[in-house]
């Protein structure tokens, strides 16, 4: 059973790096109680670059709490705080990127959630971390976390559950994206294969069409 362990939030924050000054709100911080759920974010929550982060398509993030054991070869055994990759929602359970497809759904609370892509990992991350070579360490591990929409507003609250709604087997992993973007770019075959997934948001495809064409 999948279980949310924590929600954190953050608002738009100044910082530099590498001689460079920008806004970011990878800063998450956890909360507890009930959370607003909205189309486009949480309740607390304000992304910095709608480039390439909110909107319906990538409203929140979700990390897999399993993975922090993982970094700790990275960052020693101290126990990292939730939210500390970014993520709105850590997640225990199964929210692993080879198991999930685009297009699954998951209700929490009166939410209801759908699978839409992958996090790209970018330079905020970086900054985070202090390590320029992180964005490379992070896609290598394969533990990047995914994007949810929401189908359904409400509330949800740490300690719930997620109940599987919709399981979208005939779709793409999102491990699969993730292999055609940093692994194995020239995979016709598996671009011929997310092109063909629905719910794929209009981006990818556009960006895996000029790849194939």
């Amino acid at each position: 059973m999948m279980t949310l362990d924590a929600i954190s939030v953050g608002r738009p924050q100044e910082a530099q790096w590498q001689g460079r000054t920008f806004q970011t709100s990878i800063f998450k911080t956890p909360v507890s109680g009930p959370v607003k759920v909205s189309f486009n974010n949480l309740e607390g929550d304000q992304q910095s670059d709608l480039k390439v982060h909110g909107g319906p398509t990538r409203a929140i993030y979700g990390y897999a709490t399993e993975y922090y054991e993982f970094w700790k070869k990275e960052f020693g055994p101290e126990k990292l705080p939730w939210g500390f990759f970014g993520e709105n929602l850590t997640i225990s359970g199964g929210l692993f990127e080879d198991q999930l497809h685009v297009g699954d759904r998951f209700a929490i609370g009166d939410v209801e959630l759908e699978i839409m892509q992958p996090r790209m990992p970018c330079f905020k991350l970086a900054m985070k971390v202090n390590d320029k070579g992180f964005i490379k360490k992070f896609a290598d591990s394969r533990k990047v976390g995914l994007y949810f929409g929401v189908l359904k507003e409400g509330t949800i609250e740490a300690g719930q559950s997620l109940t599987p709604t919709f399981v979208s087997e005939n779709s793409i992993t999102i491990d699969e994206i993730v292999e055609l973007y940093f692994f194995d770019k020239n995979n016709k075959a598996l671009i011929n294969k997310v092109l063909q997934t629905e719910r794929l948001t209009d981006s990818w495809k556009e960006y895996l069409q000029k790849r194939l064409d």
